[in-house]
């Protein structure tokens, strides 16, 4: 009662149509993840980053930002220590004086209309008066009293972020 001769190639069919569907899946996934290139950003030193649990990030050596595959963007200093800044993060570079926002963003302009920001945004013009809306309850308002820079990054209405830019 065992497995006569035409069973026996029936089986050794199936076993290869699977194994062929199995690696014709693999290499499709590796062929899919080949396009995508993990963004990198260079911070330079002494650059103000908050991590997502609002906490100051140590950036005295310099380092750089790398989103990775779950979105969120993570900051890995040059001497390996790495901190998730969750999926948006805003960055202000003291060297360049530029604040950047990354992960995506909406500036509500001065007429009212909303421009949608890319991945990254560039904000040069610290002395003008702008507002930034860069996920749900989280905004970035760049305002100049008394020629000192202020930014406030409000996340849920109950915390507050302040950072004097001298």
């Amino acid at each position: 009662m065992g497995l006569n001769i035409k069973n026996k190639i029936y089986i050794l069919i199936f076993s290869l149509i699977v194994i062929a569907i199995i690696a014709m899946l693999v290499i499709s996934a590796k062929m899919a993840n080949k396009d995508k290139t993990v963004a990198k950003y260079e911070v330079s030193t002494n650059s103000v980053v908050f991590n997502q649990d609002t906490n100051l990030v140590d950036t005295s050596t310099g380092g750089v930002i790398e989103k990775k595959w779950d979105d969120d963007y993570y900051f890995v200093s040059n001497n390996q220590q790495s901190s998730n800044l969750g999926k948006n993060t805003i960055i202000y570079e003291k060297a360049t004086e530029v604040i950047k926002v990354y992960g995506g963003s909406y500036r509500v302009s001065d007429t009212g209309n909303v421009v949608i920001n890319g991945e990254l945004t560039e904000i040069n013009e610290l002395k003008r008066t702008s507002f930034y809306k860069i996920s749900d309850r989280v905004y970035l308002i760049v305002k100049c009293l008394n020629s000192i820079f202020y930014f406030f990054s409000c996340i849920l209405f109950s915390k507050f972020l302040t950072l004097c830019i001298t």
